[in-house]
């Protein structure tokens, strides 16, 4: 990749942001979470698409928002020789004036006069400080939740969540994109838009409100950059500490689902132009990606035999890989983080048949638990915005 970049606020046109300030709950009690994606329409390892129809009750709807933080900008090198992209965030007033020479005489002569008093002020530097970087890329006001669950697409492009806390599924609505269809993946960003990509015609980028599926725009991408027509998405903050956040890829060439050194590419997305960059090489083609709050990427793999990998979103390399026995990955499914878990839907009796929901204790003792009945839908993308908790 050739120069790294920060993501602000993504998806703000559609969902306001206006009402960003008021603090929500996941991050005050439990931190902030994490993104996931899927890409689905294939049969026997091959890319399609299969109908079906599903009915179930809409979901209920209430507001809220959040605050998060970030400012920081990094550069790394393309190891594929692929595009280009730069930039950085800039961090809000707090309202203190540090260039106020008032100001400045009054804090030399405290520091002078009274050495517990400079103590005092150091400390109120430092909390300014760290309120300044709260208000940065904040989650969106929106009238459907964004930290409590995981956006899931069924492949008759109707969006739905799925709800860990009762284990099911809700009905959003579907999605109002004309001249598309065959939807292949998915991801959900911190401004309440889910960014979807299509199979027809091949490489379609659009932006959905979450709240309102019917609500649909074409985002200034160009699709077939390197080559790269068919991926996973997911978001992954910066870090704990920088909430903004930035979109990635895990390519899939349009063939079977395949696994051996230089398979597949790790994408990132500049947030302005959307240009694409290649990351670097992946061992899997047609892997499935996930990200996290605290900027941990994992991508969901395998041939024979699912694998959880973790990812260095700098150089693709992999950081940790766990063998998820019993798991594979089928031709339409996509995995989210959540809590602390990961959650897998994956085709429950082969090829075009509905999805079952897997639980994996990622930071218990990595057991897998086969949640509930068949889901009502076939699920080919997921998305969870990194507003979700951690633990």
């Amino acid at each position: 990749m050739v120069g790294g970049w920060v993501r602000t606020c993504v998806g703000a046109g559609i969902v306001a942001v206006s009402g960003c300030a008021m603090p929500n709950p996941a991050w005050k009690e439990l931190g902030i979470g994490g993104s996931g994606s899927g890409s689905g329409g294939e049969l026997d390892g091959t890319e399609g698409s299969a109908s079906g129809s599903s009915s179930e009750s809409a979901t209920g709807s209430s507001s809220e928002s959040a605050t998060g933080s970030s400012s920081a900008s990094e550069a790394t090198t393309d190891p594929g020789g692929g595009g280009s992209g730069g930039g950085g965030s800039s961090t809000t007033d707090t309202g203190v004036s540090v260039g106020d020479p008032t100001t400045e005489a009054t804090t030399e002569a405290t520091t002078t006069e009274d050495p517990t008093t400079d103590g005092t002020e150091s400390a109120s530097t430092t909390d300014d400080t760290t309120t300044e970087a709260a208000q940065e890329c904040p989650c969106a006001v929106s009238d459907v939740h964004l930290d409590d669950g995981v956006f899931v697409l069924a492949d008759t492009d109707v969006l739905w969540k799925y709800v860990p806390e009762i284990a099911d599924f809700k009905k959003i609505g579907k999605v109002g994109c004309e001249g598309v269809k065959g939807p292949i993946s998915m991801a959900v960003d911190r401004g309440g838009a889910a960014w979807i990509l299509y199979e027809s015609p091949l490489g379609a980028l659009r932006r959905i409100d979450v709240a309102d599926p019917s609500k649909c725009e074409a985002p200034a991408y160009t699709p077939g950059q390197h080559g790269m027509l068919r991926f996973a998405m997911a978001f992954a903050s910066e870090d704990i500490q920088h909430p903004c956040e930035e979109l990635y890829g895990a390519s899939h060439d349009g063939g079977p689902l395949t696994e051996f050194p230089g398979a597949g590419w790790l994408l990132q997305f500049h947030p302005d132009e959307l240009l694409l960059d290649l990351v670097g090489a992946l061992a899997f083609n047609g892997a499935r990606l996930t990200g996290t709050g605290d900027g941990r990427l994992f991508l969901f793999g395998g041939v024979q035999s699912g694998k959880l990998v973790e990812l260095d979103k700098v150089s693709a390399a992999p950081l940790e890989t766990l063998p998820i026995d019993g798991l594979p990955l089928t031709g339409a499914a996509a995995f989210a983080f959540y809590a602390g878990d990961f959650y897998f839907f994956t085709e429950s009796k082969g090829p075009g048949s509905k999805s079952k929901v897997t639980r994996y204790d990622y930071d218990g003792d990595h057991s897998l638990t086969e949640i509930g009945d068949v889901a009502p839908i076939r699920v080919v993308g997921a998305g969870v915005s990194t507003c979700v908790p951690i633990f």
